[in-house]
């Protein structure tokens, strides 16, 4: 078993949400300071010299993604990107080997990260893909969603292959789930088919979110429930391929 170690919220928010260090919507982590003037971004930083010290080296360490999910309205690209260049100036110099994670803005466009390719040496752009949040999705049919995976999706992710620059890619969060209301378990098969099949072909893999959930309401959010009950077949392939 490989470990990546995600960080996921950062001193003032990097994207406003509950599940990033925020519990008011406010995201302050591109432009905020603390009581002693240090930048939150220098603190953030501060803390992948942690990660990065204590545990590069370790045999079940895979990579360290640098920020999970900044939202477009918060954090401007250059930022960004500037976040970034130094994060994995730290990185390097605890590991050559260890991978470096990126997560592109939410709401913008991942291919604003490729040209980072060219600097960085064995990383990682971090996609999340659901059809399950936002207006996009919430009038979809079964078909709709198969589709929406079959064209948007695998275009993108070809396009992030071809142009990457050596940047892999990694669908690093999705699941089974959907807003269609009464679908079958035909329909969740044939949705899990088509993800599987276009998330395979991210050159470093996928991963589902999440393995085990101590909650049948959400068992389509459960890689174990979801597999042992059929919702969600195994490719003929294999799971990657």
């Amino acid at each position: 078993m490989k470990i990546i170690i995600d960080l996921h919220a950062v001193p003032g928010s990097q994207n406003g949400q509950e599940h990033s260090a925020s519990i008011d919507g406010v995201s302050q982590w591109a432009t905020g300071r603390n009581d002693y003037g240090k930048s939150y971004i220098d603190l953030t930083l501060e803390v992948i010299e942690f990660l990065a010290s204590r545990y590069s080296g370790r045999q079940g360490l895979y990579g360290i993604e640098l920020l999970n999910e900044p939202m477009i309205h918060y954090v401007p690209i250059d930022t960004l990107k500037s976040y970034y260049r130094k994060g994995y100036e730290i990185m390097r110099r605890y590991s050559a080997e260890t991978y470096v994670l990126i997560s592109p803005l939410v709401g913008g466009d991942p291919g604003d990260l490729l040209d980072l390719g060219n600097e960085f040496f064995n990383s990682i752009i971090d996609l999340h893909y659901y059809n399950v949040f936002g207006d996009t999705f919430s009038n979809m049919t079964v078909q709709q969603n198969v589709d929406y995976v079959s064209v948007n999706r695998h275009q993108e992710i070809t396009r992030l292959n071809q142009r990457g620059n050596g940047l892999l890619t990694f669908v690093g969060e999705w699941t089974n789930e959907w807003a269609v209301r009464g679908a079958s378990q035909e329909d969740y098969q044939r949705f899990g088919q088509v993800q599987l099949q276009m998330y395979g072909q991210a050159t470093a893999g996928w991963a589902y979110w999440n393995y085990i959930i101590d909650d049948p309401s959400n068992n389509h959010w459960d890689f174990k429930q979801s597999y042992e009950t059929r919702y969600l077949l195994r490719p003929s392939s294999g799971w990657l391929h």
